[in-house]
């Protein structure tokens, strides 16, 4: 407690009387103790004080008149207790000579809204406040004021008066595992004076409990990464007021994984069918079966992949998607609510195929197995005899190369386009064979028919080989050696020497009916001793990204004996190459044959803007185009024109060089006959 300071007095002793003895007063002035002698002698008592106070202030010079504007020194050894009755405040005294008391303010909160608690300066250094909130934090201001009102700096603390009351039990506690640890998530408690949870876990229900977590009030989820995987754990979270109340546990368990695959299935068999492979098995018995797992490979060593979608619950599976007559091998698998997986069981079984012949055709090939056979060479071998057969094939993409030798046979493109059955190969002249010796340009063909009277319509014959420009790069699609063939709505892709119309040996007559074709390359694309008609067919040019020269249509080694080798009528040259930069051919001179005069004839046909005013070359400095048998008649196109080097027919040779005259031979064949008929009768 702080000194007494307000003004006192006392009375000295001695021999004087009543009226004569002097009286002591004291006193403060600027914050010094005074004290002086006042005498009782009523004449001199007023005389006496006020020299007395005349001779004080002229010997104590710290003594002035002037307004004290110094507060008190705070407040110091600031303490709150609470308890259930009240928060009691305690403080040192202050030392100040002229300190008036205390004010002691409160709030709800830190930063603001305090309100004065004492209404008059309190004069001790305590405060015991029975009004603060019971379970609530209350905050402080402590100052000290002196008597000319100047108050000390503030003193803060903040006391909880303790409450009884424990908080409600968290709910909604559930724990779950994840692949980072045991997730905790609850339902947050609502009493305002919560401070905290206390999250602990044991391995058994009975505890030992450990510590886990001090989470704060606003917390609804934990997440515990410690928490082993293949370990169970039971969680108890515990809410705790201000008070240091605490609730009574929320418990959560989470279970030891399951570790445990089921046993493999059992009695797997596979089925083929025309619609899919059937699989079965037993009925798995685990009571947490979650399903079954279907894998497919198309070897019996793998690679296996999940087939369906997910797990198939049914002890049973049908494999739609299976190619027909191709064998697979399946493994099936047993998965619980865990996500275990069996061990797998491994079964083969190949789709049926529903046989599906072509109409008119004798034999079917057919990718799919519909069919007779898979392939075109297999049903080549299978077409034994000479009598006219037909072997229709499916839309497809055929990998593969075969020679014709069967007279009297057609292929049959059963596609709605001749882009839809598609031959193809891509060996180029300089392609090594096994043996290590190249192919050459006879040996890259794709097709190659030798028999007489052979037909093929609506399909595509491809040599897929790409140019690099490194040489020996003839790739031919077709070349053909027998007589009477006839290409109907037939597509020849390839880059140089894509048709090769040759023939048994020189001056051997071997001709073959090109219409409502398509023929495409680059160099010499058209090129042999053979008799060869386009009718009605597209011829395209390709650029070799050359300005000035692209290619050769045409590479004639007609022999000198026969009267026609080339005849391009009433058809379409197209082309992407630069303008004047293709020719209509050179004359090829195999060897150095000298009997190779080449014959073309280019007439009714239109010219793209490629082709050379001067259209006709040498292939070699022997022997000169001027020499061979080159014409054309009545072309038209942005590249077509008359000039000293372009020889044109009259029209009284033109009637001798149409394509009867070419076809006819000394039979009279006549294949454009059939094939009008043909289309007026389909």
């Amino acid at each position: 407690m702080g000194p007494h300071r307000s003004w006192g007095k006392r009375t000295g002793g001695g021999n004087l009387t009543s009226h004569e003895r002097p009286t002591l007063q004291f006193g403060e002035i600027g914050g010094v103790m005074v004290v002086f002698e006042v005498r009782n002698a009523p004449a001199l008592r007023g005389l006496v004080v006020f020299v007395s106070l005349l001779a004080l202030l002229l010997v104590l010079p710290g003594v002035s008149n002037a307004a004290d504007n110094v507060g008190p020194a705070p407040v110091k050894s600031l303490t709150a207790t609470g308890s259930t009755t009240r928060i009691y405040l305690n403080w040192a005294d202050n030392t100040e000579r002229d300190l008036a008391g205390y004010h002691v303010y409160r709030s709800e909160r830190s930063d603001g809204g305090f309100r004065r608690l004492t209404s008059v300066l309190r004069k001790i250094s305590d405060y015991p406040d029975l009004t603060a909130p019971a379970g609530l934090r209350s905050y402080y201001r402590v100052v000290a004021v002196d008597r000319s009102g100047n108050a000390s700096r503030i003193v803060s603390l903040s006391a909880i008066r303790r409450d009884t009351t424990r908080p409600a039990t968290p709910i909604g506690l559930t724990a779950a595992r994840t692949e980072s640890g045991a997730l905790l998530t609850w339902v947050p408690n609502t009493e305002p004076d919560l401070s905290l949870y206390r999250l602990t876990r044991a391995t058994t229900p009975a505890g030992p409990f450990t510590w886990v977590a001090r989470l704060d009030p606003g917390a609804t989820s934990y997440l515990d990464t410690a928490a082993a995987a293949g370990t169970g754990y039971y969680y108890r979270l515990v809410a705790v007021d201000l008070s240091g109340n605490a609730s009574a546990p929320a418990t959560a368990t989470l279970v030891a994984p399951d570790l445990t695959p089921p046993a493999p299935v059992s009695s797997l068999t596979a089925t083929g069918t025309v619609a899919d492979v059937t699989l079965d098995w037993a009925d798995s018995t685990e009571a947490d079966l979650a399903g079954y797992r279907i894998y497919r490979a198309d070897a019996s060593d793998g690679p296996f992949s999940p087939i369906g979608d997910g797990l198939v619950t049914a002890s049973g599976y049908q494999d739609t998607t299976a190619l027909p007559r191709t064998p697979y091998w399946y493994r099936v698998t047993a998965v619980d609510l865990a996500g275990n997986e069996s061990e797998p069981v491994t079964v083969e079984g190949t789709r049926l195929v529903g046989y599906d012949p072509i109409p008119g055709a004798d034999l079917t090939v057919a990718p799919d197995g519909s069919g007779d056979m898979l392939t075109i060479a297999e049903a080549l071998a299978a077409a034994t005899g000479t009598e006219p057969f037909v072997i229709g094939i499916r839309p497809g993409t055929y990998p593969e190369s075969f020679t014709i030798t069967r007279p009297n046979l057609t292929l049959l493109g059963a596609g709605a386009a001749p882009g839809d059955v598609v031959i193809t190969d891509d060996k180029s002249a300089g392609t090594l064979k096994p043996d290590g010796t190249p192919y050459g340009t006879t040996g890259s063909a794709t097709v190659t028919v030798r028999a007489n009277d052979v037909t093929a319509r609506n399909l595509t014959i491809e040599n897929a080989y790409v140019e690099t420009g490194t040489g020996n790069e003839q790739a031919v699609a077709l070349k053909t050696q027998g007589d009477r063939l006839v290409f109907d709505a037939v597509r020849l892709l390839g880059d140089q020497d894509t048709l090769y119309a040759d023939s048994p040996a020189p001056g051997v007559l071997a001709r073959s009916y090109y219409v409502t074709s398509y023929v495409e390359g680059d160099v010499d694309f058209v090129f042999g001793r053979g008799t060869a008609v386009f009718d009605r067919s597209t011829l395209f040019a390709s650029t070799r990204q050359n300005p000035s020269n692209n290619g050769y249509l045409t590479a004639a080694s007609t022999d000198i004996s026969l009267p026609y080798g080339f005849l391009i009528t009433d058809s379409t040259v197209l082309s992407d190459a630069p303008p004047k930069s293709f020719h209509l051919g050179r004359p090829w001179q195999p060897s150095g044959d000298p009997s190779a005069i080449a014959q073309v004839v280019i007439r009714d046909t239109v010219l793209p803007e490629a082709i050379k005013d001067a259209p006709w070359t040498d292939m070699t400095s022997t022997f000169s185009w001027r020499d061979a048998r080159l014409f054309e008649y009545r072309n038209s196109g942005p590249g077509a024109g008359i000039n000293p080097d372009r020889p044109q027919l009259t029209d009284a040779q033109a009637l001798r060089y149409t394509k009867w005259t070419y076809l006819a031979g000394s039979d009279g064949w006549n294949p454009t006959y059939m094939l009008v008929w043909r289309a007026r009768g389909s």
